[in-house]
């Protein structure tokens, strides 16, 4: 990586709140493993550096990415410390004899648990445990079977409870991270050698051949893994950097771009998303304490935090593309980090109009939550960098067509937590009315922004569909629900519009429609997976999602309950003087 980016990145991101690399329980020190990090490795189709590989591959097999060891007895069991997941995977390698019998494969699934002999605290267990439970391997193997003879026969296995099939899921999981884990400590896991842009030998496939050309490479890696042995940091890196120079020297111009390699290194180490939440945190405490202490000081501190918060997204976005090499809506993951952002970028447009706090606050607000919710999620729903569909890989159409769809979904999200504010006046019912109006306003037009948005992204998913599958509409259910999302909003503002719709069902519609963008966003992928568009199809977190459904709705009635009961006393601030339509809100 050129020092002037890295100096640039650096000092972009230098005014955020650093982290800390968690402490490395090793004597080979964080210098020496960072000659190691950037080593181009392809795996799953895109090249990645070393460091990706170690981390995806320790957090698949352990389920964390910084892993110690556990201790504990039978009863119970706790992680110690945290390693490096460079340094783990080498570890694996150096000592696969030991580690093979240690529990570090995580299980979930307290049915998998009873399954492997587990007692119910219990949370890891060792791969030589589950390669040996005769039983599991019975079982698995049946699954597998199962699941290929539908395949084969271009079907789906059907369960009759969730549970079955979660059982079998994780149980697959299971099997693949034993898989990884001897794929690391045997070294066939890393490519690392390119014969052809899509074929690289493994390191250990360039340890057993005999070419001279790789007599180079192999002493390199040889001294490399005997100074990590012998905990020799200096020789360490020395050999890191000259298998690095001898690897790139024989593989010509297939190689990979060693500046891309750091760039991504970094991205992995700073979790600059991660970072945008806080920032965001901090103008929501910022733009409340104005609310409080009416200085104007305040106030523009905090819509200056906000204005860097958006910065920052922004530059995090940046990194992710050069990254990626396209745009930055290709999976959940993506989409959730896009809502984050747009959802602030609305609020602050609006704030900057309006100036009246709510909305800016409402906006980063939502970008906090979505950005939260991102980075919890499991990493195949896209937090991991993968090589997305061939359907997907436009950038001119996932840039105009996927980004507005999203964008629109960020709008719609604003909308739903001004209307929860609003709700929140109508249940206290001490509001001044004059903040009740430009609270709908703002709701009004989150929803006006979002209908543009949706409107022009379906009609621009119709041509793309027509460019790719022949045809501009075939119902598909990913084209219904977004349709339906259209619809279900056009009639919200009709009849705010025209008067059908008075203050307290403004700010309950917009909170319930939102419903129909989760199903279009979430639910045609993760609850019904078919379609053309089921290349999206993922799994997990329907409790959530429906917690937060029924938690909405359930606020809604109970909003409503109060709001009329209230209402035939005659103490509501939603007085027929201020039922006005939406011109002159």
């Amino acid at each position: 990586m050129p020092r002037s980016l890295f100096v640039v990145l650096a000092a972009f991101f230098s005014l955020a709140l650093i982290s800390v690399p968690p402490a490395r329980a090793s004597t080979i020190d964080a210098a020496a493993l960072d000659a190691l990090r950037p080593l181009p490795v392809l795996d799953n189709g895109r090249i990645k550096p070393f460091d990706t590989v170690a981390r995806e591959t320790v957090r698949k097999v352990t389920g964390y990415e910084y892993f110690g060891t556990v201790s504990g007895d039978d009863d119970a069991q706790e992680m110690n410390g945290s390693i490096d997941p460079d340094q783990l995977v080498l570890d694996w390698a150096a000592n696969p004899e030991m580690w093979t019998h240690q529990p570090i494969v995580y299980v979930s699934n307290p049915a998998l648990r009873a399954r492997l002999n587990m007692k119910p605290t219990q949370q890891w267990t060792s791969p030589y445990t589950i390669e040996t439970n005769a039983d599991f391997r019975t079982w698995v193997i049946g699954v597998e079977a199962q699941r290929q003879k539908a395949q084969q026969a271009g079907e789906r296995v059907t369960y009759a409870h969730a549970s079955d099939q979660a059982m079998d899921d994780d149980g697959l999981d299971l099997e693949e991270s034993v898989i990884l884990f001897n794929a690391a400590s045997d070294l066939s896991l890393y490519c690392v050698h390119p014969t052809t842009p899509d074929n690289w030998e493994t390191i250990s496939q360039i340890i057993a051949d005999p070419s001279p050309e790789l007599s180079d490479v192999k002493t390199d890696w040889a001294n490399l893994m005997d100074a990590y042995s012998a905990g020799d940091s200096a020789k360490f890196a020395a050999a890191a950097i000259s298998y690095r120079n001898d690897m790139r020297a024989i593989s010509g111009t297939q190689y990979a771009d060693f500046s891309k390699m750091n760039l991504e290194v970094f991205y992995n180490w700073f979790k600059p998303f991660r970072k945008a939440w806080i920032i965001y945190l901090a103008a929501v405490a910022m733009l409340i304490a104005s609310l409080m202490i009416r200085l104007p000081a305040v106030y523009y501190t905090g819509m200056a935090i906000m204005a860097f918060g958006i910065l920052f997204h922004i530059g995090a976005f940046v990194i992710r593309c050069m990254i990626t090499g396209w745009a930055p809506v290709a999976t959940m993951y993506e989409t959730l980090i896009w809502v984050s952002l747009m959802a602030a970028v609305f609020s602050y447009v609006l704030e900057l109009i309006y100036q009246r706090r709510t909305v800016a606050i409402g906006g980063a607000v939502i970008a906090i939550l979505a950005a939260i919710v991102a980075d919890a999620i499991p990493p195949h729903l896209g937090k991991s960098i993968e090589p997305i569909q061939p359907v997907l890989r436009s950038n001119y159409w996932l840039s105009i067509h996927v980004l507005t769809i999203v964008s629109s979904y960020a709008a719609f999200a604003l909308s739903m937590i001004l209307g929860n504010i609003l709700l929140g006046q109508f249940i206290w019912g001490r509001s001044k009315p004059e903040t009740i109006r430009s609270n709908l306003l703002f709701t009004y037009r989150a929803v006006q922004i979002g209908v543009l948005l949706i409107a022009a992204g379906t009609i621009l998913g119709g041509l793309w569909a027509d460019v790719s599958w022949g045809k501009f509409w075939s119902w598909d259910p990913k084209e219904v629900w977004a349709l339906i999302c259209l619809l279900v909003y056009v009639a919200l503002l009709h009849g705010r519009f025209a008067g059908w719709i008075k203050q307290f069902g403004m700010a309950a519609g917009a909170v319930l429609a939102f419903t129909a963008v989760l199903m279009s966003w979430y639910g045609v992928n993760f609850m019904l997976g078919v379609g053309l568009h089921s290349y999206g199809r993922g799994t997990g977190g329907q409790a959530y999602v429906y917690s937060f459904v029924a938690a909405e709705w359930i606020y809604v009635g109970l909003a409503w309950i109060i709001y009329r009961a209230r209402r035939m006393g005659g103490k509501s601030a939603d007085s027929d003087s201020l039922q006005t339509t939406a011109g002159s809100i």
